[in-house]
């Protein structure tokens, strides 16, 4: 198989699962992941702790938030030669992170990826991943294929990822591509692993600590 898979977001929990899984089932695939400089040494232990010693995998060093993703202008141009599929999931997770800084990473970052690939000739499929959240404080039916902008959202989490997903929407005309909207992930659903706590989380700790208070 002559298909290239780059990935962005790694060593994160979702694209860690992601890679485990393609490994699986493409072992003969190349695998090209965009890694943060700080992250270069955990993305490295990542990759020999679950990805068979045969597959072809390459760490490339950048950022969503600079041009070029911030790759080397020669090895940027070679990559877009060679990527078939694309797995954007870098973003800003924090609900309670500033507005200013989800737009850097969550917009401004999207929209740098989502261009960079505009630009890949052997590009077959481009998959985003958004949020269930996109819907901010709407209520009753919210269907799959629209992308209706609502009154009020709770965080710039779900704002700066709505105006996200409007880009890579207008960018259907020009790449295929495939939007997911998961809702809140918990972590492994064998192991329960979990890269951070927080939302659910909080609740289920709560509870757990329950099983110490008498029953009167």
């Amino acid at each position: 198989m002559n298909n290239v898979y780059f990935i962005t977001g790694f060593p994160g929990f979702l694209a860690t699962r992601l890679l485990k899984e393609l490994t699986l089932q493409y072992p003969k695939a190349r695998y090209r992941l965009l890694v943060l400089g700080s992250e270069w040494k955990a993305a490295s232990a990542v990759i020999k702790d679950i990805c068979p010693s045969e597959c072809d995998i390459e760490l490339i060093q950048g950022d969503i938030t600079k041009a070029d993703l911030g790759i080397d202008r020669i090895k940027a141009s070679l990559l877009q030669q060679e990527v078939s599929h694309a797995f954007h999931l870098a973003a800003l997770y924090d609900l309670t992170a500033s507005r200013g800084a989800c737009e850097v990473l969550n917009v401004q970052g999207t929209k740098n990826v989502t261009d960079w690939l505009k630009a890949c000739p052997l590009l077959m499929r481009y998959s985003y991943f958004s949020t269930a959240y996109v819907s901010g404080k709407r209520q009753g039916v919210i269907k799959e294929e629209e992308l209706i902008q609502p009154n009020e959202f709770r965080n710039h989490y779900e704002e700066t990822k709505f105006l996200a997903e409007k880009i890579v929407h207008e960018a259907r005309s020009h790449i295929p591509v495939t939007i997911f909207r998961p809702g809140i992930v918990t972590g492994d659903s064998e192991s329960g692993e979990t890269q951070k706590f927080d939302g659910p989380y909080y609740l289920l700790t709560f509870l757990k600590k329950l099983r110490y208070f008498p029953v009167l």
